[in-house]
């Protein structure tokens, strides 16, 4: 069970960047074509399910990952709030695409899909990228707020709840 929690969670880690790399493209495919450079019909069309696919089969892994992790892992340091939050940003990601696509394909003309597209995978991508970015500072914050929270007290509870043995000091 290992092997495979291992497996999906670099699997995980790797496609996080086939999403960005996807979803940039298609936001700047969609631009593009909003703009008239090309036509948006086929290929803006195509590099938006490309994103969309890229952004299931993150969710896939990271459920998968979690599934199959062994009892004795800290999945997100057992913060459940960051794990919910963290989910919650991959399913908006999935609305956001999904609405580019259903919207694209329900206008008339090349120039208003490309806008649609370009609005809608664009806020896509910025759930995408507030993912990456605030699982690492979420937990620059905490430590942070632990080291400096229990640096002066003497005894008793420390900023993330656990308290320290009788006779010893908070450790920091």
């Amino acid at each position: 069970m290992t092997d495979i929690h291992e497996l999906l969670t670099i699997l995980h880690s790797i496609n996080r960047w086939l999403v960005v790399v996807s979803g940039a493209i298609a936001v700047g495919t969609a631009l593009a074509a909003r703009i008239g450079k090309h036509r948006f019909a086929t290929t803006g069309r195509r590099l938006t399910w490309l994103f969309l696919a890229t952004i299931v089969a993150q969710a896939a892994s990271g459920v998968l990952a979690t599934v199959t992790a062994p009892s004795d892992a800290d999945v997100f340091d057992s913060d459940t709030a960051a794990l919910l939050w963290h989910a919650l940003g991959g399913v908006l990601a999935f609305c956001f695409v999904a609405t580019a696509l259903i919207r694209a394909n329900r206008t008339s003309t090349d120039q208003v899909a490309a806008r649609k597209s370009a609005f809608w995978t664009g806020l896509g991508l910025l759930s995408v990228g507030s993912l990456i970015f605030t699982v690492p500072l979420t937990a620059a914050v905490v430590a942070t707020l632990a080291a400096t929270g229990s640096a002066g007290k003497e005894q008793g509870s420390s900023v993330i709840g656990h308290r320290s043995e009788p006779g010893t000091q908070s450790r920091s």
